[in-house]
């Protein structure tokens, strides 16, 4: 099925206006000139965004079929939601994570699972412990998997466990009760490094991973490894040079290019990464 051109100017009329915590603690407005974020099933047919009204929208790739969701309750008071919407492996459910700001910090008190069969089906999870960080996916327990790179591990709470250079920081939130305490971890990396970019797969079991090596000589290398949910099994599925070059109408300006935006395609059997201006695809596995 092909992306139609009904779905661009949908999201184009659908471009945010994004609401968030000022240092003071107020509300401040601010326009996004973006597209909202969308969200792939992990069956490869659906696409999920928020739409600026605050509710969701999920649309089948040639625009025959869309579901409406209503803002959240807890979002109409103000708390803000610039979180995407995660599916769950099942490709029926969705997660909509309601974020809250106090003492100069962001936390997720509030997750919501959403049907897409029962468009009414609202189930409110309370969670305890959940710093903000950056969405890893679900997973088949079901479970939520936020990533905290340092920057952000560093405000969290105390109670965090013990962690050593090249660690990264997770937590996890059981999905399948109406509250919940959010687990924290740490996962060694297998080559000296940090995390730029990691994604469950679409059935849930497995994480892909995009690796920054430190820089060398005005350079960096990245690779791309597997492992499992807890960060044991890993395996190298490649590596990439960033490089550097003149731009073309600007000669005096350089341009870096590097891999990023690293995914996993609906079968889960490859890979994609944007390197530059192109998209490129390798085997999920080993050869």
């Amino acid at each position: 099925m092909a992306f139609n051109r009904q779905h661009a100017h949908e999201l184009l009329a659908d471009i945010m206006t994004v609401r968030f915590p000022t240092d003071t603690g107020k509300m401040h407005t601010e326009v996004a000139h973006r597209p909202p974020h969308t969200t792939l099933s992990p069956d490869g047919c659906w696409l999920l965004w928020q739409r600026r009204s605050g509710g969701w929208r999920a649309a089948t790739l040639d625009g025959a079929e869309t579901i409406d969701w209503p803002p959240a309750q807890d979002v109409a008071r103000g708390r803000c939601n610039s979180m995407p919407g995660l599916w769950l492996p099942d490709s029926h459910r969705w997660l909509e994570s309601v974020q809250s700001y106090a003492d100069r910090r962001y936390t997720i008190p509030t997750l919501l699972l959403r049907h897409r069969l029962d468009p009414g089906y609202r189930q409110a999870i309370t969670v305890a412990n959940f710093d903000d960080g950056i969405p890893v996916g679900t997973t088949n327990h079901p479970a939520f998997l936020m990533h905290h790179p340092s920057a952000l591990a560093e405000r969290m709470d105390n109670g965090n466990p013990q962690s050593q250079p090249g660690d990264e920081w997770f937590s996890e939130v059981d999905l399948t009760g109406n509250s919940a305490t959010a687990r924290r971890f740490v996962i060694a990396l297998p080559t000296e490094g940090t995390a730029s970019d990691v994604h469950v797969s679409p059935d849930g079991t497995r994480l892909v991973w995009l690796i920054e090596a430190p820089w060398t000589a005005g350079e960096r290398t990245y690779s791309i490894w597997t492992s499992d949910l807890e960060g044991n099994d890993f395996a190298n599925i490649g590596w990439a040079d960033s490089r550097t070059e003149p731009r073309k109408q600007k000669a005096d300006e350089k341009r870096c290019y590097f891999p990023r935006d690293v995914q996993w395609s609906p079968n889960g059997q490859h890979i994609s990464f944007i390197y530059g201006d192109d998209l490129y695809t390798v085997s999920a596995t080993t050869a």
